[in-house]
């Protein structure tokens, strides 16, 4: 009797077997994340940003990529430069054009493990061309609105309107500006081009409270960034810190808009094409309608505009508008919505 009452239980053992291991055998796979881009550009493999590829002044390249290990999902990349007066990136295709002399790192970006950033970047350098002042820009247009002729001369630099940025802060100089400042109180540096989210990490751990970085006209301030340090657990690379208006940075720019567009607008540059987090941007914007202010993305590689929602807009009584946004690049705050004039 004991011994006929075991094999019941031992073929139901059996038979739950079976029944699971099919569906275990038809689990799915996990997600496999990116672990390393490379830079492809002819047959050159590019994967860290000391290597650097050389654009003529007006002239375009497109970088292609390659994601590593090769049957990673989610693959995509997305392209950023440091300095959109320089050169200018398409953020989905790639697309590099060459602005204005001098150095910008073109980055490539994509989400690894945990939402990890995974990078690759390179050094794009524009050398100086004799009697040039660069690139002739078409007119601008609107999406699905017919352009006007395009310009059809250079535009002069400003005399003795350039500004000139000192390079990244070095550690020390943010640190010993933070213990002896105001504990709470914004900590303001002037000239300098970068900043690393290690330094202001090191900088949050003081406990200040924010980080304001002028870029300088001789003894005007013609740009301002306001950086709080969360901004550093949201990036790897180096934040561009010069901010422009009314210099010659942006004179080409500013040029287009008031011969095609009625209103009364002005173009500011944010070195950085775009920021991980919301920042306060500051500008001189001289004599502008307060009332209506709109704000728009310049973007010149595809020669258009389009609408940019800001935050806390205000213009003070020295004529610098302040506004938040997480947008960089080309900005154009104008006294309303952009109208062409008639021909």
């Amino acid at each position: 009797m004991k011994r006929s009452r075991k094999f019941p239980a031992l073929f139901m053992a059996l038979a739950i077997s079976l029944t699971v291991l099919p569906f275990a055998a038809h689990a799915s796979a996990p997600d496999i994340p990116p672990a390393r881009i490379e830079i492809l550009y002819g047959n050159r493999s590019i994967s860290s940003g000391s290597q650097q590829i050389t654009i003529a002044l007006d002239d375009e390249l497109t970088l292609a990529y390659r994601v590593f290990p090769e049957n990673a999902d989610h693959t995509d990349v997305v392209w950023t430069s440091s300095r959109v007066s320089v050169a200018s990136v398409d953020g989905y295709a790639g697309n590099i054009t060459a602005l204005r002399a001098g150095e910008s790192i073109i980055t490539a970006r994509t989400q690894g493990r945990s939402g990890r950033a995974i990078t690759a970047a390179v050094v794009a350098y524009v050398p100086q061309r004799g009697g040039t002042t660069g690139r002739v820009q078409n007119i601008l247009r609107e999406e699905n609105e017919q352009p006007p002729p395009p310009l059809t001369a250079n535009i002069s630099p400003l005399p003795g309107d350039t500004v000139t940025l000192s390079g990244p802060v070095p550690r020390e100089v943010l640190l010993n500006a933070v213990r002896l400042g105001d504990r709470g109180t914004p900590v303001v540096l002037r000239g300098y081009e970068s900043v690393s989210p290690q330094s202001l990490n090191a900088a949050a751990g003081i406990g200040h409270f924010a980080v304001i970085f002028e870029t300088m006209l001789g003894e005007v301030v013609v740009g301002r960034l306001t950086l709080r340090p969360e901004i550093a657990d949201y990036t790897l690379e180096p934040i561009s810190l010069g901010v422009y208006s009314k210099t010659e940075n942006t004179a080409r720019i500013q040029r287009i808009f008031d011969t095609f567009y009625t209103n009364t607008s002005v173009v500011i540059l944010a070195e950085q094409d775009h920021f991980p987090v919301p920042v306060e941007i500051s500008a001189r914007v001289g004599s502008i309608n307060r009332g209506n202010l709109h704000f728009y993305r310049y973007n010149p590689d595809r020669n258009n505009v389009a609408r940019i929602s800001v935050t806390d807009a205000r213009v003070d009584s020295s004529n610098y508008i302040h506004f938040t946004t997480s947008t960089g690049g080309y900005i154009v705050v104008s006294d309303g919505p952009l109208t062409l004039r008639s021909s």
